[in-house]
């Protein structure tokens, strides 16, 4: 998909640094989204922190995407900045599952992230399931989007998708930057999660059945 030029917004710095750094407020913001991150016991755990991080200071909706311990693929977390708006998304979400056509199964198969600056109505006609559910996608879909791959072991595990849908904002090249590497930081933490798992080897035998249990439930099932 190819992605527009992100324009500024007044007020806001849309600039990235020469070395790939973030503008201060957004490196702060995910300093404190590692933070977080290293007491996350659990990949659930770490989809909670990734969707708190950007709502409501850098998205309207957040959500992550998942293969579960059986290899299918759904959402563990959820966050709008509308209480109200989450509610009918969720309720829809349970009768409308994500579209193979989706962004985010673009994510899946390439392992690439994605940035819409502005969402054209084909998208929406595109992966919606019928006529109901392009009403609803019309009326609190995403007017801007960002989704970049979580990846644990090497393989893709999850998508991490921020949206706009209401303000009339759009996400910006920093944005998108700020994304790649929240992703980055959640899959790191996959990663150090699983480590723990297989440190469990070296507990005693008399002990492993008790904490083998326990630490495989920490993290997501890796996709075949």
């Amino acid at each position: 998909m190819a992605r527009s030029v992100p324009r500024s917004r007044k007020g806001t710095s849309t600039r990235i640094g020469s070395d790939g750094t973030l503008p201060r407020k957004r490196r702060e913001l995910l300093g404190r989204a590692e933070a977080e991150l290293a007491a996350a016991k659990s990949g659930n755990d770490v989809y909670a922190v990734v969707v708190r991080a950007v709502v409501p200071l850098v998205a309207e909706f957040s959500m992550v995407d998942a293969y579960d311990d059986v290899g299918v693929l759904h959402r563990p977390q959820m966050l709008h900045a509308d209480p109200y708006k989450q509610h009918f998304i969720k309720d829809s979400q349970q009768r409308y599952p994500t579209s193979p056509r989706s962004p985010v199964y673009d994510v899946l198969r390439t392992g690439q992230a994605i940035f819409i600056q502005r969402v054209e109505p084909e998208l929406l006609e595109r992966i919606a399931a019928d006529s109901a559910d392009l009403a609803i996608l019309r009326k609190f879909g995403p007017t801007s989007y960002v989704s970049a791959p979580l990846v644990h072991g090497g393989r893709i595990v999850g998508v991490h998708t921020s949206a706009m849908t209401s303000s009339g904002r759009s996400f910006t090249e920093v944005d998108f930057t700020f994304a790649r590497q929240l992703a980055a930081a959640a899959s790191a933490r996959l990663d150090a999660l699983d480590r723990q798992v297989r440190q469990s080897d070296v507990v005693p035998s008399s002990r492993r059945s008790e904490v083998e249990p326990r630490a495989r439930s920490r993290i997501p099932k890796r996709r075949p």
